[in-house]
C-alpha cells in the first residue's frame, strides 16, 4: 500500500512540478517581449503566441491555456481599443495552426 501511495505521490508532484514550469516559462516569454518592447501590462500581444502557447500547454499536459490579462477598471476604454486594433495574433494563430496540420497529413 504504501509504495502505491508513494508512487501517486511522486507522479502528482511531478505533473505539477511540470504544469507550473510550463506556465512560469510562458510567463517569462510574455514578460521578456513586454520589456525588450518596451510594454506595459495589459497592453502586450505576444507574436506566435500560438506556438508558445501549444508548447506551454503540450509540457503542462493541458488541455486548453486561455491568457486573461487583469484589466483595471481605469484601463478598460483603452484596453477595448487596444484589443480590438491588435487582432492580428488571431489570424496568426490560425495560419500557423493550418500549416502545421498540413505538414501532419
Amino acid at each position: 500500500y504504501f509504495l502505491f501511495a508513494n508512487t501517486v505521490r511522486d507522479i502528482t508532484l511531478f505533473r505539477v512540478e511540470s504544469m507550473f514550469e510550463a506556465f512560469q516559462g510562458l510567463g517569462e516569454t510574455l514578460t521578456a517581449h513586454a520589456i525588450d518592447q518596451n510594454l506595459t501590462f495589459p497592453f502586450v500581444t505576444l507574436p506566435m503566441f500560438e506556438v508558445a502557447g501549444q508548447h506551454a500547454r503540450a509540457q503542462s499536459r493541458n488541455e486548453l491555456i486561455s491568457y486573461a490579462p487583469f484589466v483595471a477598471a481605469d484601463e478598460k476604454e483603452e484596453w477595448e481599443q487596444y484589443a480590438g486594433e491588435n487582432l492580428e495574433w488571431l489570424d496568426e494563430g490560425r495560419k500557423i495552426r493550418l500549416q502545421k496540420d498540413q505538414t501532419v497529413q
